[in-house]
């Protein structure tokens, strides 16, 4: 390889690990903007409920005030809306990786944003259609004492507990395969002559579906256990029972809420750790080039001798 092609291809590669592809990078945002959501409306639901239940009280005969109407489908209808975007954001990601995975050179080469923003209005749409059909299937009551319940009908909670699974089962489906084939692809491209950039890419798609991997089993493993708990407590205690030990039962509102501040925890961890091998790359740079004049002074001293 010429100096001139290797001084270029180090080039490309350096400006290329200063980015990350465009799709990726809305696909992502809009995972954690929705885990952000999620916890939000989250925390709004069950706030509400919580206040009710432990500083307001109507009279002797009425511990809490009760809802009416379809009002506490529809204060939990952002947390149904925010759950499903967030589940449905995760496949997206998978999908997106995968097109990385298959077409690396061409696909890191291309610069248009639609599909990620399509992927980012077909999870809206999706999930705005699954929060509506769920508050569409509520009936109206007279007196609902938490919102986290609503009046909505058994099989409608089945279909969207079994969704969630169905969702969960597929992401680890898709990451760990997405694993496997690039641990193949990175294994091959270490025998045989290919570009850095290609290389960069593929240890890039390989590390990136790591960490996915581990947050995709964490997710199967948290709503496969908050699952079985709910059946459990469905068929085992009576509705008074429900009502009374739902929030201790319920490991989702808790899961929603830990979620954004462990994402956030890690994004400011990882800063830090690039900050901090900045702050190392400059100080060696700078020890190379006192080095260098200093080898420099040397040259000049045994030129005049």
């Amino acid at each position: 390889m010429k100096a001139d092609d290797y001084r270029n291809e180090i080039s490309e590669l350096d400006s290329f690990k200063n980015r990350i592809h465009p799709n990726a990078t809305i696909l992502f945002r809009g995972y954690i903007g929705f885990a952000v959501l999620s916890a939000l409306s989250t925390i709004i639901s069950d706030g509400i409920d919580a206040v009710r239940l432990i500083f307001i009280r109507s009279d002797s005969g009425c511990p809490i005030p009760l809802y009416t109407g379809k009002i506490a489908e529809i204060l939990m209808m952002p947390m149904v809306f925010c759950v499903n975007a967030l589940g449905i954001m995760f496949i997206f990601i998978g999908v997106e990786r995968s097109i990385a995975t298959i077409y690396t050179a061409k696909y890191e080469k291309m610069k248009s944003t639609v599909p990620g923003w399509a992927l980012l209005f077909i999870a809206v749409c999706v999930s705005l259609a699954k929060a509506v059909w769920f508050w569409a299937q509520s009936s109206d009551a007279p007196a609902q004492p938490m919102a986290t319940i609503g009046d909505v009908p058994f099989y409608v909670h089945y279909v969207t507990l079994g969704t969630q699974l169905f969702m969960e089962v597929i992401n680890i489906v898709l990451f760990t395969t997405l694993y496997w084939c690039n641990k193949r692809r990175k294994y091959k491209s270490s025998r045989v002559a290919s570009s850095l950039t290609y290389k960069y890419q593929l240890n890039e798609n390989y590390h990136s579906i790591i960490q996915i991997l581990r947050l995709a089993w964490l997710h199967c493993l948290v709503i496969v256990i908050a699952t079985v708990v709910i059946f459990i407590a469905m068929f085992c205690l009576t509705e008074e029972q429900g009502m009374r030990f739902s929030v201790i039962f319920d490991l989702y509102p808790v899961y929603h809420c830990l979620l954004p501040v462990a994402l956030g925890y890690r994004t400011v961890k990882d800063r830090m750790k690039e900050k901090t091998a900045k702050v190392e790359q400059i100080k060696e740079q700078r020890d190379y080039k006192d080095q260098d004049h200093h080898f420099k002074m040397l040259q000049d001293l045994f030129d005049k001798q």
